[in-house]
């Protein structure tokens, strides 16, 4: 185990919430899961000479500051949920709760926001959608856009009891209190483990949970790969899954014509009339769809392109965060794919495929 076993008298550094406003706000940076082992390593002196070295304590100072916000995504929980080896996993949820201080992005109302862009578009609608805030705290926020606050406010209520009440102790006090039950439960929950319970013999690690979405993928992926058929043209590969993305998002456009008073079917008839160029313009009004469509497109075009059941999580992740951040670090084989998709084009700070690359860009923005 790198990190510590978090003992009583050792606390976890915490950056600020982040405050969830669309104009003026920190920087925001998503990092691929593999990004938080390096920063493990680093944390524990285990990459000294090598590039990432002290990158643990650069990123650390920026997030503490308020200066860039490291949010965790739902593909940062599948996939930490997914390993079986409790310390590395342990010692990766450390580092994440270090530099994200649980400040989570959610995906909730996304799709209905996207769909109701499209919908304006063909149609011509002066409707603006509002923009979701999907910047949050917790677990709870991260896979339902809800606060779950509620559940500590209850442990609080019987800690304050336990404690003599408010009339024997501060405000302050029943504050840090809250403050630390919140972090070590969410700390739990992203590790999958309390090793301090553990030690007390109270709690035992809970088991792997399993993701079979990805295999999933992978399977349809080359299915669609024999479908196509040997060396297919650009157009064939992109007509083909443009049209998949359609039949995906279909149920929701159609909810979307309905909210601008049209009938449910508008937007297939649409389609099917060609108009505005049909399928393809109308995948360009929808952020996330869009960047997971074209992730696609890319990685078919490639025939050496090796299918992953992680790329699914891949994929989806940059999708998902992409339009609501101003930079993405990725491994190598995403970032190519990205290159070619022209992600990196609509990012303030751009696309990473090195926690290095990133530092250099944060340096030059903020010191050294």
């Amino acid at each position: 185990m790198f990190t510590e076993e978090w003992p009583d008298n050792f606390d976890l550094p915490r950056p600020p919430p982040f405050p969830g406003t669309i104009g003026d706000r920190p920087l925001v940076v998503h990092l691929d899961q593999w990004c938080w082992d390096r920063i493990a390593r680093d944390r524990a002196g285990v990459s000294r000479d090598q590039p990432d070295t002290g990158i643990h304590g650069f990123l650390l100072e920026k997030a503490v500051a308020g200066d860039v916000v490291f949010p965790l995504s739902q593909a940062h929980y599948r996939e930490n949920w997914s390993r079986t080896n409790d310390d590395a996993r342990w010692d990766t949820s450390v580092v994440m709760a270090e530099l994200s201080g649980f400040n989570t992005i959610s995906n909730d109302g996304v799709a209905e926001w996207e769909a109701l862009l499209a919908a304006s578009w063909l149609f011509d609608r002066e409707v603006d959608p509002v923009r979701p805030d999907v910047f949050g705290w917790g677990i709870g926020h991260c896979f339902s856009g809800m606060d779950t606050g509620a559940q500590i406010d209850r442990a609080m209520e019987v800690i304050s009891t336990a404690l003599g009440g408010n009339e024997s102790n501060t405000r302050e006090q029943l504050a840090g209190i809250r403050l630390n039950l919140a972090h070590r439960l969410e700390l739990a929950l992203l590790a999958r483990r309390d090793p301090r319970l553990e030690r007390a013999r109270l709690i035992e690690p809970y088991p792997p949970v399993d993701d079979a979405k990805g295999e999933s993928f992978r399977q349809q992926q080359l299915q669609l790969r024999k479908h196509l058929g040997t060396s297919p043209t650009a157009l064939a590969v992109r007509n083909q899954i443009e049209v998949l993305s359609f039949i995906d998002s279909e149920p929701l456009l159609a909810r979307a014509a309905v909210k601008l008073g049209l009938p449910s079917h508008s937007i297939a008839s649409a389609v099917e009339r060609g108009e505005k160029s049909a399928v393809h313009d109308l995948l360009q009004q929808m952020p996330v769809q869009r960047v997971f469509t074209e992730m696609r497109v890319q990685a078919h075009l490639k025939d050496s392109f090796g299918w992953r059941s992680s790329d699914c999580v891949d994929f989806l992740a940059l999708a998902c965060t992409a339009p609501f951040v101003d930079g993405l670090v990725v491994d190598q084989k995403t970032f190519h794919l990205a290159h070619d998709a022209g992600v990196g084009l609509r990012l303030a700070l751009g696309i990473f495929r090195a926690l290095a690359d990133l530092r250099v860009t944060l340096e030059h923005l903020f010191g050294g």
